[in-house]
């Protein structure tokens, strides 16, 4: 986590390290080169065999695709099945909470880190007959 502050440190380093190299590089040329190995595999001559690769076993697996397409239209209208569930699950709590509806962030917020120290502790508190006149007091 952020609160570990040596590890916060050396993570930060590490990306300021690499970002000066990464200043230095050429990024023209590299993206250059990149770009033309990445169109020559995906778009070179030698896909024609594996097109043919493709076609010939596709024949085969014509029960198979089938099968497995079944299965995707059926998660698929799972999928929006529990979506409608949740629109109209959400629609129903703006209905009943009305304007008193809020998002609760799920993320510590907190700056400091409230730990408590070894000498600390508890004691119960006892509402004396003063207590309920507004005098609040530790006994």
């Amino acid at each position: 986590t952020w609160e570990e502050s040596i590890l916060s440190f050396w993570i930060t380093a590490c990306f300021l390290v690499a970002g000066l190299f990464a200043l230095l590089l050429d990024w023209g040329f590299i993206l250059t080169w990149v770009g033309r190995i990445v169109v020559w595999c995906f778009l070179g001559p030698h896909m024609s065999i594996v097109d043919a690769y493709l076609q010939s076993k596709s024949q085969k697996d014509d029960k198979l695709l089938e099968t497995a397409m079944e299965k995707f239209h059926q998660k698929s209208k799972r999928a929006l099945e529990r979506n409608q569930d949740a629109t109209k699950l959400k629609d129903a709590k703006c209905l009943l909470f009305g304007p008193y509806i809020t998002l609760v962030p799920n993320f510590n917020l907190s700056r400091h880190y409230d730990r408590p120290l070894p000498q600390s502790f508890a004691r119960v508190y006892k509402k004396s007959a003063k207590d309920q006149n507004g005098d609040t007091t530790l006994k």
